[in-house]
């Protein structure tokens, strides 16, 4: 698994102060709850939004710190840090994609830029607006450009960063289009790995039916096999190469089912280049750090910026 600082050099850090103003937030019961009200995703109820912000929060928190006290990393980071930083979401969950793919920057005081749908882009500056006030965050460090995102690559230069999540197709369109660095996260669907079918299929009993439109987390299906080896077996019985499948496929993550979390790990952190999450059989997973890491798009995965 790359270490925090996968993206961004550690020189730049998150300063004490905005540390302390998003803990704060993060545990804040009312303030919280407030903020996840106003920027929810219209798919997710309620009471399951407030605890998907929740989580959100804490990891952001577990990531500020980790970053204000760490090393550089032994492999260079993958943006040198010297330019701006735009940073393109998709349709949906639009405040979950701001703290994931563009808070990292902007609270490590690298000027970030948001752009989605242009028909959203009231939405995306609503959402990015509440969450800049929220936390105190100066308006130049997180923001939200009226142009259309195609003029935005088209302006960004030869030291800027652009952050992708959406599609393949979107994905080779913005290479096309800028001379900035890259990063995609292009995940189009989770996967179930592992030795014990039984569990694989009480794991994917319980994710089948977890589908949200549009959604990079929706299951796609499980695989039986041994994590030394590359030929697994599909839950007919056939065959899988599974470095072609995963290469093809391209998954947001691949879920290692467990009965305990607390189970001493077996699977490994990274597979064939993907985020492997230990989880329990009803889909419950125990962090998420280095979740959509995509090594065709180039982006590390979450909270590791």
């Amino acid at each position: 698994m790359p270490a925090v600082g996968a993206v961004l050099p550690i020189a730049l850090r998150p300063e004490l102060g905005i540390i302390r103003r998003v803990q704060r937030l993060a545990t804040d019961d009312a303030a919280r709850s407030a903020m996840a009200a106003a920027t929810r995703d219209e798919r997710v109820g309620d009471v399951a939004w407030d605890l998907m912000f929740a989580r959100e929060l804490a990891h952001t928190v577990s990531w500020l710190v980790a970053r204000a006290q760490a090393n550089e990393p032994a492999s260079p980071p993958s943006w040198p840090g010297n330019g701006r930083v735009l940073v393109l979401v998709p349709r949906h969950a639009h405040a979950v994609h701001v703290l994931r793919r563009a808070m990292p920057f902007a609270l490590s005081r690298v000027p970030t830029a948001v752009a989605g749908h242009q028909h959203q882009t009231v939405t995306v500056t609503d959402t990015v607006a509440a969450l800049r006030a929220s936390i105190g965050l100066a308006s130049e460090l997180l923001t939200v450009r009226p142009e259309p995102a195609t003029e935005q690559l088209r302006g960004a230069g030869e030291h800027d960063l652009v952050v992708l999540t959406g599609s393949v197709r979107s994905e080779t369109e913005v290479r096309r289009s800028t001379r900035a660095t890259v990063l995609a996260a292009c995940g189009r669907c989770t996967v179930g790995l592992g030795s014990s079918r039984t569990d694989l299929e009480l794991l994917a009993a319980s994710l089948r039916d977890r589908r949200f439109p549009g959604s990079c987390t929706n299951w796609h299906d499980y695989y039986v096999g041994e994590w030394g080896r590359h030929s697994w077996l599909d839950r007919h019985g056939h065959d899988v190469d599974m470095v072609r499948l995963l290469a093809e496929l391209r998954p947001t993550a691949l879920y290692a089912p467990v009965r305990n979390l607390d189970e001493t790990r077996s699977a490994p952190v990274r597979w064939c280049g993907y985020t492997v999450l230990p989880c329990t059989t009803d889909g419950t997973i125990s962090t998420l750090v280095g979740f959509a890491g995509d090594p065709q798009g180039g982006w590390p995965g979450d909270f590791l910026a």
